[in-house]
């Protein structure tokens, strides 16, 4: 993908804050290495700074207003340029956005000498700033196709507005609806854009195949990933109304998959990796479905959508987008393609091992949380050059 808004020739040396997915890819895979490193380490008691959200919470909280909103703040104001034309953030107000969102990880840790208020009120604002932009661009262009950021971004608003409320006195209980609906919005969020780009990926990388995209399954697919977003976000995975959902919406994204795929995706590392985790998807919901029945042990469901899908994905998304945006061919690197296989691995291991044997549950998680962490330093080790420096074609963005 290229960037429609295209200016003078870019002579400057470094290029960080010239186009939104370089800071926020950046600070998300910077955010994933430490956010799962720390709670490997609060996993097994070892010392930690205290957090105003408390470690659960904090882990919880973290994983999705902290990577999985960068990756998708940076998605979309990359993106959102190239939909409708219009000209995204960049240098200080992309700068004021990066701040914003660095002090809304920094500040619960600083809850001794900062009032909470203050604390809630900074990372509560981001969402909605970037939501602002996004909205403006999407009305500006009158973009109705994607309309539809403007009440998620207003949701996962009130979702992280929940998660605080909890953090603070005489709110207890109302978290846990807050993260399973930010959850929820996530995992509507991946279905909807996945939707749209694996399949389009699949064809224009792969020459001669066409993708099958019926409408009324498209259609159908939505209706029942928000069905699952809100009955998941209210009643929770233990009820059995969700347990109905998750395994219809289960089938339907299933027949969904079947008709993008193709043996030849195995040739395509940026192209496997997007299947793989929308695989993961399907193994989530009905993993979920089943646990609404009968206790699986470590919440393999949970972490089917988690690491599977969600770190999946967004690990393909941001290998992709970076090399497209930077001028580079999409060729990845050894590095990235270990990558890939390690997330997989790292959800095989944190899925289904505790489900083998109850004994080996501590080991899965210790093991998953340092692959993960590996899959993390290979990104930042390849990505922190490009996302820094400009374009190899001397493009702007």
């Amino acid at each position: 993908m290229q960037s429609l808004n295209i200016e003078e020739p870019y002579t400057g040396k470094y290029a960080l804050f010239e186009l939104g997915f370089r800071p926020f890819f950046l600070l998300a895979g910077l955010s994933a290495l430490v956010l799962v490193m720390s709670w490997v380490g609060v996993y097994f008691g070892l010392p930690t700074y205290a957090s105003y959200y408390g470690p659960l919470m904090w882990h919880g909280h973290e994983m999705i207003f902290g990577y999985a909103v960068a990756v998708i703040a940076g998605f979309l104001l990359t993106a959102v340029g190239n939909w409708t034309g219009q000209k995204m953030p960049k240098n200080r107000l992309l700068i004021a956005l990066v701040v914003l969102w660095c002090l809304g990880r920094v500040l619960p840790f600083c809850q001794a000498f900062i009032p909470v208020w203050l604390i809630a009120g900074v990372d509560i604002v981001f969402l909605p700033c970037v939501g602002f932009v996004v909205g403006r661009a999407v009305i500006k262009s009158k973009n109705k196709r994607n309309l539809f950021f403007i009440p998620v971004f207003l949701l996962f608003t009130i979702a992280n507005v929940l998660m605080h409320m909890d953090a603070q006195a005489g709110f207890d209980g109302v978290g846990k609806i807050g993260e399973r609906m930010a959850l929820g919005i996530v995992v509507l969020i991946v279905g909807v854009i996945g939707g749209r780009v694996i399949p389009f990926f699949t064809q224009a990388g792969l020459r001669g195949f066409k993708a099958t995209m019926r409408d009324s399954v498209n259609k159908l697919s939505i209706v029942s990933v928000a069905m699952f977003a809100v009955s998941y976000g209210f009643l929770g995975q233990e009820s059995m109304v969700v347990g109905v959902v998750a395994l219809v919406t289960g089938v339907i994204h299933s027949v969904k998959l079947k008709g993008w795929y193709t043996s030849r995706i195995w040739g395509e590392p940026l192209l496997w990796v997007l299947h793989l985790s929308y695989a993961w998807f399907i193994v989530g919901l009905v993993l979920l479905g089943m646990e609404s029945f009968m206790p699986l042990l470590g919440q393999p469901g949970l972490h089917a959508l988690t690491v599977g899908l969600i770190g999946g994905v967004t690990l393909g998304m941001m290998s992709r987008v970076s090399l497209g945006h930077t001028g580079r061919p999409l060729k990845i690197a050894t590095a990235i393609k270990l990558a890939f296989v390690l997330i997989n691995v790292a959800t095989l291991i944190r899925v289904f091992v505790p489900l083998a044997s109850s004994d080996l549950y501590q080991l899965a998680v210790a093991v998953s949380g340092i692959l993960w962490c590996v899959v993390f330093i290979l990104f930042l080790l390849v990505y922190i050059p490009v996302l820094i420096y400009p374009r190899v074609d001397g493009r702007p963005g």
